[in-house]
């Protein structure tokens, strides 16, 4: 097995308060711990990694294997790649980088990166890019450089469960973002062959492609009861959409079934979701038992701070008049929002409090942790809207009478809630 990141994933963008450092270079010590665990066997830095610190970053890795090299940074560079033997294969990786933070300076294009990498590792079996580069950098990378497998892209957060085929018979791999999904590439190397036939994607295609036409004849189906114009057209609308995805799977679907008459190796790829569903792993979960307790400890003083001057008043001060609906939410798991951060020891974490506690990152509203106070919970101003102005002049255009669901998906979003929100089964636990 050989285990690589092509980064992106310790920080999620190039931008990073400087009073929210402690508390990201913790959970990015982390991840890396847990990449230790694991025999990481190449790791690729993105800008966003590096804006915890080039130096952090530096010594964080110390003992890992960073390949990155066409990047430097105050002087100093990494390796541009690394052989590993697995099954008695040699799997060639190579690491490039197309944009950089403040104090780093790209010593050559990707694409020459790429191409040297390619000339460096000589006779491998298999050679993977991990890619800190556009898409775009990507398909231009595999059209100018032969001797490509695969390209593992880090930077533009793909989910690709099937991979994306190049001209020149290399392919593109992305495991989404946020850590949520791991990637998992399986490769079936016969003695004598080349190229590549992807063993997997004809029967996701199909089924794909089977779904899609079951939704053309749908709204064909519905076209043909559609009793005015205007219901008519939105149809119309809808059908020509379906009918483009039918034909971009099928064509997708022809290239991934498509032989040349040789045989190739073969691969499948997959992605797995990082779920509740796993077993705990002993060393690990001591790893993130161990960052939780330093996390919610950390010291208020190292987070930035400001005080609330906004139109948040916080769910006590709408008690008053909407007593019967006070004592609704107060049995809803809104109510509950924040004891479960809590319980989780992930009330000092800026990633997840958000969603938790009334108003935070919203103008005026807890913009950290420590600005909780009394906007815990997900509580009334959360869906209709901060409550001063109505608290100062109370007519129904001053506050949000029916929320709509978009206000929901904010946190809600598919991701962050595992994809379980619908709202038509969620909305009869909150209204009143």
């Amino acid at each position: 097995m050989v285990v690589v990141d092509a980064g992106s994933l310790i920080w999620k963008n190039a931008n990073v308060r400087e009073g929210e450092l402690p508390e990201r270079r913790l959970k990015a010590q982390l991840i890396l711990d847990a990449y230790r665990l694991s025999g990481v066997d190449a790791l690729t830095p993105g800008p966003a990694d590096l804006a915890l610190g080039v130096d952090f970053y530096r010594q964080a890795t110390a003992d890992l294997p960073v390949l990155a090299g066409n990047l430097s940074c105050s002087g100093q560079g990494w390796p541009l790649t690394r052989t590993v033997e697995v099954g008695g294969h040699r799997i060639g990786l190579i690491g490039v980088v197309d944009e950089v933070p403040e104090g780093c300076a790209l010593t050559q294009p990707a694409v020459e990166a790429a191409r040297q990498g390619v000339q460096e590792l000589g006779q491998v079996d298999v050679v993977v890019l991990l890619s800190q580069s556009r898409v775009a950098t990507d398909g231009q990378i595999a059209e100018a450089v032969d001797g490509l497998d695969f390209i593992v892209n880090g930077h533009d957060r793909q989910t690709w469960k099937n991979p994306r085929g190049y001209d020149h018979g290399s392919f593109g791999l992305g495991a989404g973002s946020r850590g949520k999904k791991v990637g998992v590439l399986e490769l079936r190397l016969k003695p004598g062959l080349s190229g590549w036939q992807d063993s997997s994607a004809g029967e996701e295609l199909a089924a794909q492609l089977e779904r899609m036409r079951s939704r053309v004849a749908d709204v064909r189906a519905d076209l043909d009861e559609a009793e005015d114009d205007k219901t008519r057209e939105r149809l119309d609308k809808r059908a020509e959409y379906y009918q483009a995805e039918v034909d971009r799977l099928q064509a997708e679907l022809d290239l991934a079934t498509s032989s040349d008459g040789a045989q190739h190796n073969a691969f499948s790829n997959h992605l797995v979701d990082l779920d509740d569903g796993f077993a705990g792993h002993e060393a690990l979960d001591l790893l993130v038992y161990q960052a939780k307790d330093r996390l919610s400890q950390l010291d208020p003083e190292q987070f930035e701070a400001a005080e609330l001057a906004g139109p948040w008043v916080g769910t006590q001060q709408c008690r008053g008049c909407h007593l019967e609906q006070f004592e609704q939410w107060q049995g809803t798991d809104h109510a509950k929002a924040y004891a479960t951060l809590v319980e989780a020891r992930r009330h000092m974490d800026s990633d997840c409090f958000s969603c938790h506690v009334t108003g935070a990152g919203k103008p005026g509203g807890p913009s950290s942790p420590q600005q909780v106070g009394v906007f815990k919970d997900v509580g009334c101003e959360s869906c209709h809207g901060p409550g001063q102005a109505h608290i100062d002049q109370p007519v129904a255009a001053t506050i949000l009478g029916k929320p709509g669901e978009s206000i929901c998906k904010d946190c809600h979003d598919g991701d962050q809630d595992g994809g379980r929100f619908e709202l038509p089964a969620y909305l009869p636990r909150v209204l009143h």
